[in-house]
């Protein structure tokens, strides 16, 4: 379990797994704003309010994941400042993690649990329950509990 999983675990056993909630107990505010091209969320914070920016017309589901990337973002960036590390720059290996926390935080271990244990629906199927996209359910399959 990498470190967005755990942090995403930890997060959810404070404030539970609705991504709007979290970010409000966290004080990320989420906006819904004009964005360009495939980016779907973006994240800043200015020192005064953390906030996530959603791209316009996104569905449900994604707009679920977009937010939960946005706390994503917020989270590791605080971890790494606490632990004097860097602040995470926007790319490869922070963004795998950002969607790592988002697939931890909205898709529990019961919830998999759950599924696998009756005949293994497709990911599609998954998400449309959870109201998640098949590819986070994915992202969430190919993260190994056991951080093998």
């Amino acid at each position: 379990m990498g470190l967005g999983a755990r942090l995403a675990e930890g997060v959810a056993a404070r404030f539970g797994r609705d991504p709007w909630v979290v970010a409000g107990r966290l004080g990320v505010e989420a906006l819904e704003g004009p964005l360009v091209g495939r980016v779907r969320e973006l994240y800043f914070d200015d020192g005064e309010a953390p906030t996530v920016v959603l791209a316009e017309g996104l569905s449900r589901a994604e707009a679920r994941e977009a937010v939960a990337c946005g706390v994503g973002h917020h989270v590791l960036t605080e971890w790494a400042r606490r632990q004097g590390e860097p602040v995470p720059r926007a790319g490869g290996a922070h963004r795998a993690e950002v969607e790592e926390f988002a697939a931890f935080l909205l898709i529990s271990t019961e919830m998999m649990r759950d599924a696998l244990v009756t005949a293994p629906p497709s990911p599609e199927a998954c998400g449309e329950r959870w109201g998640v996209t098949g590819g986070l359910v994915r992202r969430r399959l190919g993260v190994r509990e056991d951080g093998g």
